[in-house]
């Protein structure tokens, strides 16, 4: 036993700050854990660079199918080449001095994965998500044309690089041959019997163990871009052994990204919906064809000799509904040109700025002949901009979005404030009196108890009466669970660590991806 023997052992101190594979590699630091083993930073001194070590896990030694899983990992990212969209690994070995540990070096890629960067944004906005997207068909397309399948891919396997925002694949350790017999030992890198990949991303042939094809990553690739867009796996209401249930029994499909209303191209609802195909005849073939459907969407970029002054900057075109291509356009800059003309508009302006609030000040308004004082108050900020607000014959408003406030003068008589309004189902009600803020706590919560969802919801539309958030945020998850307005309950909680939160925003989920009959 060397020296460095013990601290190879999986019940010891980590490799951190030790120097093994016979002086050759000094660990820096670590990069992280897995099934598999531990990654480290360390410096090759043989190479003169940093590079991350993969040591295989101490309780795999000797294990010849564990070992065997471990080679191959190596050995398919090596087949592979060096594709810029796929993490490099470079040498596979033995560490001599650490109980001939299996390693293997590969490049450093400083950033997050795309879980971390899904994390700490919940969803991605469209350029970036399809610029991501197509690094990730590319890099795929690489794989199987190296006759690979990677069976493992999530957004946990996929590293953003920093600066340069590259998105890379890693981690090979389920991948195995494309069309590799079942009863293979050598194609197949899992255990008998074991589901290979991660749920939520598994396709339905894979979960039934079938023949390895590059169909499996085509669904995996539906799922992570249908999360980069809406912030939340299709299946994230299922755990494990409910997701492996579901793909080995149901014959449902996926409900479509469409159930989410967000504005994204309709061929790009269409590449998604088809990558999430049961039948794995009906999705796209490989990373190619996937590659072949995103340039479709994507026009390839242009390129152009710029000058050496500071360019304009670039502004992506928002995206319609009936949007089919995602584009980005240079805006040039407009001089600043003052005019004689803009400087009369200006005085203009301000004379008649001035005019105004001395008659402001001169005059008071009447409503219904009852004197009012000047206004003083805003609509609610809930309103919608642009719907057209309608008034009584008091000129109070009518819609029941706008609550309407008025200050009278001392002594003045009560106003009626009790307009007949039109609500969403049609029928006419007369619209409540303006309640304190106490009495509107007290009816959302009698309401709720009631199961009164829509009383609850407009009573708790307006922020100002809810000093608690948390209070407001648990009437309004719950109501719009009950009501089956999963989307709006989806982006109210989304981020609320509060458990009664939790629970009304897990149900929404149920509501909204689980697949109907």
């Amino acid at each position: 036993m060397s020296r460095l023997g013990p601290v190879c052992h999986e019940d010891a101190p980590a490799l951190l700050g030790r120097t093994v594979g016979n002086g050759r590699f000094e660990v820096l630091g670590e990069l992280g854990r897995g099934g598999m083993g531990e990654v480290y930073l360390a410096r090759d001194d043989r190479s003169c660079r940093e590079v991350a070590l993969k040591v295989i896990a101490a309780r795999y030694v000797g294990r010849s199918e564990r070992e065997q899983r471990f080679r191959n990992e190596a050995e398919y990212a090596q087949r592979v080449g060096g594709h810029c969209h796929v993490v490099a690994v470079d040498e596979l070995g033995t560490l001599d001095d650490c109980d001939d540990r299996l390693f293997m070096t590969m490049e450093r890629i400083e950033g997050p994965t795309l879980a971390m960067e899904l994390a700490m944004q919940e969803r991605l906005a469209l350029p970036r998500a399809v610029t991501w997207a197509r690094q990730v068909a590319d890099g795929l397309a690489a794989i199987h044309a190296a006759g690979i399948v990677h069976r493992d891919l999530s957004p946990a396997n996929i590293l953003i690089e920093r600066g340069s925002e590259c998105a890379k694949i890693f981690d090979f350790g389920l991948a195995s041959e494309m069309d590799a017999p079942v009863s293979s030992s050598l194609g197949r890198l899992t255990l008998l019997g074991e589901v290979p990949g991660t749920h939520g991303y598994m396709a339905p042939e894979q979960v039934s163990q079938g023949a390895p094809s590059g169909t499996m990553d085509v669904y995996a690739f539906g799922a992570v871009l249908t999360e980069m867009l809406v912030g939340h796996n299709p299946f994230a209401h299922l755990d494990r052994e409910e997701y492996i249930d579901w793909q080995q029994t149901s014959r449902d499909e996926t409900p479509s990204i469409r159930r989410w209303g967000l504005a994204l191209p309709e061929g790009l609802v269409g590449l998604i919906d088809d990558c999430l195909r049961r039948n794995p005849a009906q999705r796209p073939r490989d990373g190619a064809a996937l590659l072949a459907r995103l340039d479709a969407l994507t026009p390839a970029p242009v390129v152009a000799l710029v000058p050496v002054h500071p360019l304009p900057p670039v502004v992506l075109d928002e995206v319609s509904d009936d949007a089919s291509t995602i584009e980005a356009r240079i805006v040039e800059p407009r001089p600043r040109r003052w005019s004689w003309r803009v400087a009369v508009e200006v005085l203009v302006g301000v004379v008649l700025l001035l005019v105004g609030v001395a008659i402001g000040r001169g005059s008071h308004p009447t409503l219904g002949g009852v004197p009012v004082a000047p206004r003083r108050w805003a609509p609610s900020p809930s309103v919608v901009r642009g719907e057209p607000v309608q008034v009584t014959s008091t000129g109070l408003p009518r819609t029941a979005d706008v609550e309407a406030v008025v200050e009278r003068e001392p002594g003045s008589p009560p106003l009626n404030l009790h307009p007949t309004v039109r609500n969403r189902s049609g029928s006419m009600r007369r619209a409540p009196a303006r309640l304190s803020c106490k009495a509107r706590r007290a009816r959302a919560d009698d309401a709720e108890a009631g199961g009164d969802w829509p009383t609850v919801l407009d009573l708790t539309r307006n922020q100002r009466c809810w000093p608690q958030s948390v209070h407001r945020m648990r009437l309004r998850v719950h109501a719009l669970s009950e009501t089956g307005q999963y989307v709006p309950c989806l982006e109210l909680a989304t981020g609320s660590e509060d458990p009664e939160v939790s629970k009304w925003r897990a149900q929404c989920e149920r509501g909204l991806w689980t697949p109907q009959p």
